[in-house]
C-alpha cells in the first residue's frame, strides 16, 4: 500500500469520526468532551498540513472547522 492510499485511509477515517461527533452532538444538543473534540481536530489539521492533495487538505481544514464551530453553537 503507498503512503498516499494509508494517507487517504486515515483522512477517510477521521472524516467519518468528525461526521458522526457533529451529528451525535447536534442530536444530543450537547457537545462532547473537549478533549475528544480538541484530539480530533488536532488530527484533521495534521491530515490538512502533510497531505500534497490540495483537495484532501481543503477537506480536512473545512471539517476542523465545522467541529470548532459545532462547539460554539451547542
Amino acid at each position: 500500500m503507498s503512503t498516499y492510499e494509508k494517507l487517504y485511509k486515515i483522512y477517510e477515517k477521521y472524516m467519518a469520526e468528525a461526521d458522526k461527533m457533529v451529528r451525535e452532538a447536534y442530536e444530543a444538543k450537547r457537545h462532547p468532551e473537549f478533549m475528544e473534540v480538541d484530539e480530533l481536530r488536532g488530527k484533521l489539521l495534521a491530515i490538512s498540513e502533510i497531505t500534497n492533495n490540495e483537495f484532501m487538505s481543503k477537506k480536512a481544514k473545512e471539517k476542523e472547522e465545522e467541529v470548532a464551530n459545532m462547539i460554539f453553537d451547542l
